[in-house]
This record gives C-alpha cells, sequence and structure tokens, in this order.
C-alpha cells in the first residue's frame, strides 16, 4: 500500500490513541499547559510547515472563546526578535522538534528566559529541551507527508483549550469524540471511493479551494497537501472574496473546490453563480445542505465544536490530495526535495 494512503487510513485509530492518553497519561501535561494559557496577557502560536497549520484549529478555538492570541511562522519571529516578549505565551507545535526555525527559536526563547510550551512527538527533541514544558503527542510518525501528526498535534492544541475551561475529561466530549474517530474508521473507504471517482481531478491544471469561518482553516490546510502531494497550485480564498473579482478564474479550466460550511443565502447565490460558469467544480458540504450541482461529496456534522469537526474534514482534503496526485501519474506523498526534518 502507498505510505501516505497508509497513514490517512490509520489516523482514526492513532487519534483514538491520542485521545486516550490526553485524558490519562499525559493529562497532567494538559491541565498544565491549560493553567499557562489562562494566565498569559496574550498567546502566540508559532511553527513551520505542516505544524503551522495543526495549530490553526486551536487559533480558532482560542479566538472564538474570546482570548488573545496570534499565530505567527517561527520564522518571522526569528527576524523580528526585538518584538519577543516575556509577557506573552510562546505555544510551538512540531512533528520532529528539529525543524531549522522552531530548534532555532525555541533556544533564543529560553536564553531570552520567555516562557514557552512544546507539543511534540519527538519528546527528546531539541524543541522540546528548551521550551519551558513540553506536551507529548504519542501518534506514531507519518512516512513523510503530515497526515497523522496534522490531526494529532491539532487534537492536543483543542483539548489543552478545553482544560482551560476544566473540560479536559469531560466525558462527554471524550464520548462524543470516540464516537467521531470511530465514524471515521467505519467509513474511511467510502470516504475515499467517493474522492476517488472525481474525474474532474485528472488533468486539473491548478486550483482555487473557497470556504469561509473555520472551513478557512480546512482548506489552507487542504492546500499544503494538494501543493506536497499532487503537485498542483492551489489558491486559497473566502467565498465572499472570491466573488469580489476572482470568481473570473471560473471561466477558465482552474477547478473550484467549495467547502461549504455556514451556508446562508449569499453563499448560495455565490455558488450558483460559480456553478453557472463552470461545471468542473467539487462541492465538500454537510448532509443537510441543499446542493445539487456540481461534483458533490457530503460529510456528517457531529456534536463537536467546529475545531474538532476540522479534524474530520482533514480526512476529505487528504484523500482529494492522494487521487489527484494518482490521476495525474503522480507517485501519492513523495518527496524529491525535502528531508524528513527541514534544515
Amino acid at each position: 500500500m502507498n505510505v501516505y494512503l497508509r497513514d490517512i487510513l490509520d489516523q482514526p485509530g492513532e487519534l483514538k490513541k491520542v485521545l486516550r492518553s490526553l485524558n490519562e497519561e499525559y493529562s497532567g501535561q494538559v491541565e498544565q499547559v491549560a493553567a499557562l494559557l489562562n494566565i498569559a496577557n496574550e498567546i502566540v502560536l508559532t511553527s513551520m510547515g505542516s505544524a503551522y497549520y495543526s495549530l490553526i484549529p486551536m487559533y480558532y478555538a482560542l479566538a472564538r472563546r474570546g482570548y488573545a492570541v496570534s499565530l505567527i511562522e517561527s520564522s518571522e519571529l526569528l527576524r523580528n526578535q526585538e518584538q519577543l516578549d516575556s509577557k506573552k505565551l510562546y505555544v510551538f507545535m512540531s512533528r520532529s522538534g528539529e525543524s531549522y526555525e522552531v530548534a532555532l527559536l525555541s533556544r533564543l526563547m529560553k536564553k531570552k528566559n520567555i516562557t514557552s510550551v512544546g507539543i511534540t512527538m519527538t519528546p527528546e527533541s531539541t524543541m522540546a529541551h528548551y521550551v519551558t514544558y513540553v506536551l507529548h503527542d504519542c501518534a506514531s510518525y507519518d512516512a513523510m507527508v503530515c497526515t497523522k501528526a496534522y490531526t494529532s498535534l491539532a487534537l492536543c492544541g483543542l483539548k489543552c483549550v478545553d482544560a482551560m475551561e476544566k473540560k479536559s475529561n469531560d466525558a462527554k466530549i471524550t464520548t462524543d469524540l470516540e464516537n467521531v474517530f470511530e465514524w471515521l474508521e467505519q467509513n474511511k473507504e467510502s470516504i475515499f471511493e467517493q474522492i476517488s471517482r472525481l474525474d474532474v481531478l485528472k488533468d486539473a491544471p491548478d486550483f482555487c479551494f473557497l470556504s469561509r469561518s473555520y472551513g478557512m482553516g480546512v482548506i489552507k490546510s487542504g492546500a499544503l497537501w494538494m501543493e506536497e502531494v499532487a503537485r498542483k497550485c492551489v489558491s486559497v480564498s473566502s467565498l465572499d472574496t472570491f466573488y469580489h473579482g476572482p470568481i473570473e478564474l471560473s471561466r477558465t479550466n482552474i477547478v473550484p473546490v467549495f467547502l461549504g460550511v455556514e451556508m446562508d443565502d449569499r453563499a448560495d447565490m455565490i455558488f450558483e453563480k460559480i456553478c453557472s460558469l463552470t461545471d468542473k467544480i467539487i462541492c465538500i458540504c454537510p448532509e443537510n445542505v441543499v446542493i445539487e450541482k456540481g461534483n458533490i461529496i457530503r460529510y456528517p456534522e457531529f456534536d463537536v465544536e467546529p475545531e474538532y469537526q476540522m479534524l474530520v474534514l482533514a480526512f476529505y482534503f487528504q484523500f482529494l490530495s492522494y487521487c489527484c496526485a494518482l490521476k495525474n501519474g503522480i507517485e501519492p506523498g513523495q518527496m524529491e526535495t525535502l528531508s524528513w526534518v527541514v534544515k
């Protein structure tokens, strides 16, 4: 089996394992991180590459609750070191803990006596050595492209946010998440089969990913997978901004991919307009949304916070990138330029 496909399919089981560890073995680490988040004047989330995108659900969860939070690439913090502030709490997220910028920035913060948290799959890493506190993500490593790492690191961040409100081991949240992960386990092959039937992926020159609200975080991650795995260029836009001019792209061969969260009358109108200009559009939408045009893939909405729903939607975009690569003669998940750790 292709290693990228194997990593996608292994995710439900890995997420169950990580959830158990966060509720049991690493619950003390979760509570410690939550306590720091609660007393911080401002929270800065930082990383590079795929782990940067794993921070997006945590960012949305904190912002929705009214916390002062920003999401900044570690490279930008390194270039603007005068802006580093000991009154802020810096939260790193990294699969390896060895990426060039993450390792260098964590070392710098240690030198400046700035409090930091590292959420990582590699607790013996350089980053973990220099940060003040560590939360271990116990998921197994991906072969190359971050799939399990993306969803499991995001789950760790979200559990820390829950713990800020004393919900880290809430029985209902745990049961609801277990049900979500079990649904993914039972339906992963069906999702894959549906997406594999999208013939519009073959010979697609490039893509435009569209959404709203927390869906924007999903499509940003989806764009990364499409570019890494299928080597297709992807522009990312809110549905509403797309209507202010870039909608003209719908007259070209570009393939729009619309993630239909938080639909309303205006979203319906814009979607109908895009459909009038192209028959290539792919629409990934909730089961209860009335959409009949385009190439439609439907998903269930679960009784969880929207940021946890992002973990479900990640599967759809990972499968999308895998199927696009195959349909265009590319072996999915192979990197020719970079190694597993970006130095």
